[in-house]
């Protein structure tokens, strides 16, 4: 779920982007209906979202008073974890494994309706920024056949905004996606997602010697990373470009990500799968633990997370992604990390 572009319509974050500049006659109607916009946009989100979790709360609070009345301690206690989870905004793709098998249709259309609730939603948002940025050309070329310079530098400040990719290391809030560009929609020239990079590209540069095999790949409207390995290698994955900042009241983070993989052939002695690994690092950059999930089959497009539990004193997240020591064809798409 691409709930990084979803951030964009908080109005908390859109107000420093719309009252911040100048304000110009010519210009102020179209940044404010676009915040609108926005908002109405999020906010129906939010609504039917509400709409779903209400559903799945009843027939989950049903099925407890049943499986109290029967004396079932451990379906009670599956039950009451997924309450838990349903009122947060991470849910695990697996279902308990005490879980009443009569909820699984109303967690499977919770589940699924909250992920296309969420991938509808940034479509939205991406439609309405390419309208937006539609607007401001025309605003600037007006800007510049009448040499008005003031509202010509107001407009290229308010593109900027819209088309720069947000990697600065601020801590995201819990339950929102605190990953730049995991969708990979915005490439460089090289074909790598902004905002991310080689693994090893710190200390190695340009001698890192696989990073022309990762490529962002589009098949109709959706846009994916793909690594395409005919032999294993060292230093194998992308990385977010900066550490992920934790939140200070953050205890456990997730990591989810879609993965599609054909050919598959294992690495021999470490890292044989190809998937996506976190850790955390305390202010000395010691590491107490980490957590990954990873494809050890080929596959098609199938969601694999995992949750890791935070220590006192972690203060940023590193993330993995790729095919680690494997080779054979990797494809990666909507990459999420949230803290609860």
């Amino acid at each position: 779920m691409k709930l990084h572009l979803l951030a964009l319509c908080s109005l908390t974050l859109l107000a420093p982007m719309f009252a911040a500049a100048e304000s110009f006659p010519q210009l102020e109607p179209h940044r404010a209906k676009c915040a609108q916009d926005r908002q109405i946009l999020d906010e129906a989100r939010v609504r039917q979202i509400e709409a779903l979790r209400s559903r799945y709360l009843a027939a989950l609070t049903a099925a407890r008073v049943e499986a109290a009345k029967a004396n079932k301690g451990g379906a009670v206690a599956a039950i009451d974890g997924e309450i838990s989870e349903a009122k947060s905004e991470v849910h695990a793709p697996a279902a308990p494994a005490d879980l009443p098998r009569t909820l699984a249709g109303a967690r499977r259309e919770f589940t699924t309706g909250c992920a296309t609730l969420e991938k509808s939603a940034g479509l939205r948002i991406k439609e309405l920024n390419t309208r937006y940025l539609q607007t401001l050309i025309t605003l600037e070329k007006g800007a510049e056949t009448q040499k008005n310079s003031a509202l010509a530098a107001a407009v290229a400040a308010e593109k900027a905004k819209i088309l720069a990719p947000d990697t600065t290391p601020v801590a995201p809030s819990l339950h929102k996606n605190a990953i730049p560009n995991g969708e990979f929609s915005n490439v460089d020239a090289g074909g790598l997602p902004i905002g991310w990079k080689p693994k090893g590209a710190d200390y190695q540069g340009n001698d890192v010697p696989w990073q022309n095999d990762a490529q962002v790949i589009q098949e109709g409207s959706e846009k994916f990373l793909r690594f395409r390995r005919a032999a294993s290698v060292r230093l194998a994955n992308l990385a977010p470009a900066t550490p992920i900042p934790i939140p200070e009241r953050a205890k456990a983070a997730v990591v989810s990500v879609r993965m599609r993989v054909k050919g598959l052939v294992p690495g021999k002695n470490y890292d044989r799968y190809p998937g996506v690994s976190i850790k955390a690092a305390d202010a000395a950059g010691q590491s107490p633990g980490q957590a990954s999930a990873a494809a050890t089959e080929n596959t098609r497009w199938r969601l694999f997370t995992a949750k890791l539990t935070l220590q006192p004193g972690a203060k940023t997240l590193d993330l993995s992604l790729g095919p680690c020591a494997s080779a054979g064809i990797c494809d990666f798409d909507d990459v999420t990390v949230k803290f609860e």
